[in-house]
């Protein structure tokens, strides 16, 4: 960590430096979401996982990960974003190297669990971090950026996992996919220190405990369903756990609309979704995400199982994705400002 903040700036530096962090940040919590993908088989043979064990390996970061994701926006509101930003680093560099110290498959799951909510407080400091120190052009250009690392973590989640399964570094395999974001995670806590301006809402808004019950075990209620009810043909608690799910997420709407008539400040402000642009916007992200993220794991899969591909080979086949990233990345910002 000294050797990373040795030639490190004052906080003064240009904010473009803070950006790379804050870019970095979002980087890794996507890179992860991909990266076991093409791991699958060699966690399968060296740890002698099952396939339900395997579902829960990937499904338990993205459980994790979205049922805290809401509330971890509003402690970096509420406490800071740089220091939510780091200490989200922190705990999830440190679910990392317990991911890839696992001596077993439920060891793994767990440290996977913890991972994704550490993502959940450190992703949603990305968005607002940039929302608050750019603006006007700056903030299409660092917002493009930012689509554009995400869009090439999810295809370096496959090539360069890809490969650091196939190098078998050190005979360790799949554990390095995990192991590689310790020293970049110490170095981008180091720099954010240094680069990311500390920001936070002007009021400390409350954290409204009964908003973040209602809405994480509604999320959690509907993630476990859609991702294990298909696999096992749809089971009465499956169902069961979506209608309680839909209850559970509707009172969460009513509960936070009380909340804003009530003069305090709601976790979600349920009147953005009346607004047209804002709607659509948020049904492209739903469609895009949900789509991706199935594609790659299937085809990951596919390939590997199916094809008898080696994990690099598997992983390659994804590179061409990243052409098509970043220029689309670059075009966004002109075709937002027009």
């Amino acid at each position: 960590m000294t050797a990373c903040t040795a030639a490190l700036p004052r906080p003064s530096a240009a904010p473009w430096r803070g950006l790379f962090v804050l870019l970095l940040g979002g980087f890794v919590t996507i890179f992860d979401l991909f990266v076991v993908n093409v791991a699958i088989p060699d966690i399968q043979a060296r740890l002698g996982a099952g396939l339900a064990q395997v579902g829960f390996i990937v499904a338990g970061y993205e459980l994790a990960f979205g049922m805290l994701l809401i509330t971890g926006g509003r402690l970096g509101d509420r406490f800071g974003r740089r220091r939510l930003f780091v200490a989200g680093m922190g705990a999830f560099t440190l679910a990392s190297a317990l991911c890839g110290l696992a001596p077993d498959t439920a060891a793994l799951i767990g440290a996977r669990v913890l991972q994704g909510l550490a993502a959940a407080l450190l992703f949603p400091q990305v968005y607002a971090s940039i929302r608050v120190h750019f603006d006007g052009d700056d903030g299409r250009r660092a917002f493009g950026l930012l689509g554009m690392a995400l869009g090439l973590a999810a295809i370096a989640g496959q090539v360069l996992g890809g490969w650091l399964v196939h190098a078998d570094l050190f005979g360790w395999g799949w554990r390095t996919i995990f192991l590689v974001n310790v020293p970049v995670g110490l170095c981008a806590m180091a720099a954010a220190a240094r680069w990311v301006p500390e920001s936070r809402t002007p009021r400390r808004p409350g954290l409204d405990g009964a908003g973040v019950a209602l809405v994480s075990a509604g999320l959690a209620l509907l993630l476990v369903a859609l991702i294990e009810g298909p696999g096992r043909g749809w089971p009465a608690w499956s169902l069961a756990a979506l209608g309680a799910a839909a209850v559970l997420l509707a009172a969460f709407v009513r509960q936070q609309e009380r909340q804003r008539a009530a003069g305090r400040e709601p976790l979600v402000d349920m009147r953005l979704f009346g607004q047209r642009r804002f709607a659509l916007g948020a049904m492209l992200v739903l469609l895009v995400y949900s789509t991706s993220s199935s594609f790659f794991l299937c085809f990951a899969l596919l390939v590997q199982s199916g094809f008898g591909r080696d994990p690099f080979a598997a992983g390659g086949l994804f590179a061409p994705c990243s052409v098509g990233f970043i220029a689309a990345s670059l075009a966004a910002p002109r075709l937002t400002a027009r």
